[in-house]
């Protein structure tokens, strides 16, 4: 009598653990043998058969024929006429069987049978060896379909294969790896959004480099959304840069260091005119003065001054002069100097328009002017100071009239205003706006 002693190689039949495969990915080898161990030799017909159930049921086979109408039956039976080498080994590649389906779930356990090749059909003796013996089972399974300790015998959770293809037949919309059933978090991919999805929060020890863009919001299916990108810690807390959706603006959660440039297109407000700390760069020297720097200001620890760059090379100092000026206790919006010739005489007036151009068809650059006063960059001796009177502004124009008043009688008397040489400027401030 023939008996199946063992098999080799078996571990072939159960390469993947997907659901579904190629035939051409297994390949089955058995050895066949008699009750004394001798190897079976003559030519044997193999019969394989596919199940949905790893056991033999009542009415599954009956002398030997297969009931191709049973409910576990997967669809699908062979016959093939095999001799075996001297040690009764058989080696059947699948990918050499004709129309051997993919497997799935209802044809995932495999039936084999043999008998020589001309016995009769109720010879048929069924496969088994020792992992069969070892378990319930009467069929091979091909795949592993859930928990079980098959692949733990024949594979040690482990593999060769280098690459897994999921819904091989393009007929699911997402396509998703699920790690636990109770835990339930999976790795999935959006057919509708085009994009891969993880269900919780993930963590990468090394670098992340992306190609594309990133975005980064709270709820990503809102119109509006807050989105939060956090930086190193400080402490127990997490420095950010953050999008305020709802005041339309980035904001910062710490102090900000530029080491290069910052070029502002918009409006700075520091925080609507309250008090502010903002500190000039200081510098032994100037920086580069060109066009590029004009208005850039710096504090010179050399000289303890402040400058301001006009763009074509030269600083100009920054005096008191233009500081700190209030009108009714509010900031003035404007300020300019205007320089006259002292060439007026005691209560005449001296008359400018404040325009880009200095005519009456130039731009104004104030709708009101709210302080005017004069200053002489000579002055041998108090009574040589010039003395305005008034001054009176046309809005509608921009005529600027200054009265000077004589000094005479007035301020130590004996001398007024024209007492000055004629080529003494008189400067005019006007502050405005």
């Amino acid at each position: 009598m023939k008996k199946l002693l063992a098999t080799i190689g078996t571990i072939a039949l159960l390469a993947s653990a997907a659901l579904t495969a190629q035939a051409e990915s297994y390949i089955t080898s058995i050895f066949l043998a008699l009750d004394d161990g001798g190897p079976i030799t003559t030519e044997q017909t193999i019969r394989l058969s596919l199940w949905s159930d790893g056991r033999i049921e009542s009415g599954d086979v009956s002398t030997g024929v297969l009931n191709t109408g049973a409910i576990n039956y997967g669809g699908f039976n062979v016959e093939l006429t095999l001799t075996p080498d001297s040690f009764g080994r058989l080696s059947i590649p699948f990918s050499s069987i004709t129309n051997f389906p993919e497997l799935t779930a209802a044809n995932q356990f495999m039936q084999i049978e043999y008998k020589d090749s001309g016995d009769p059909v109720s010879s048929y003796v069924l496969y088994t060896e020792t992992y069969i013996d070892s378990t319930t089972l009467d069929r091979f399974p091909l795949i592993e379909n859930g928990v079980s300790n098959f692949q733990e015998l024949y594979t040690n959770g482990a593999t060769d294969a280098d690459t897994f293809t999921l819904d091989k037949d393009n007929d699911a919309t997402d396509v998703a790896i699920q790690f636990g059933e109770t835990l339930a978090e999976a790795i999935n991919w959006s057919s509708s959004n085009t994009r891969f999805e993880i269900s919780d929060d993930t963590r990468i020890e090394g670098n992340l480099a992306v190609l594309g863009q990133g975005f980064i919001a709270d709820d990503h299916s809102a119109a509006n959304s807050d989105g939060y990108l956090n930086f190193g810690r400080n402490g127990s807390n997490w420095e950010l840069l953050s999008w305020n959706s709802s005041a339309l603006q980035f904001e910062l959660s710490d102090d900000l260091s530029i080491s290069g440039g910052l070029e502002v297109t918009g409006d700075i407000d520091f925080n609507l005119n309250e008090a502010i700390g903002l500190r000039l760069e200081n510098l032994a020297s100037a920086p580069t003065c060109d066009g590029s720097a004009q208005g850039l200001i710096y504090y010179s620890t050399a000289d303890g001054g402040s400058y301001i760059c006009d763009g074509a090379g030269t600083y100009a100092g920054i005096t008191d002069t233009f500081v700190g000026h209030y009108h009714n206790g509010s900031p003035a919006g404007n300020i300019i100097t205007a320089t006259v010739d002292n060439e007026v005489t005691d209560g005449e007036n001296t008359t400018l328009y404040l325009t880009d151009d200095g005519t009456v068809s130039g731009t104004l650059l104030f709708s009101s002017v709210y302080h005017v006063s004069i200053a002489a960059s000579e002055i041998q001796t108090l009574a040589d100071a010039p003395i305005m009177a008034g001054y009176s502004y046309n809005s509608g124009t921009g005529l600027l009239t200054v009265k000077f008043l004589e000094s005479a009688g007035i301020l130590l008397g004996g001398q007024g205003l024209e007492a000055e040489e004629a080529s003494t400027p008189i400067t005019i401030f006007v502050i405005g706006t």
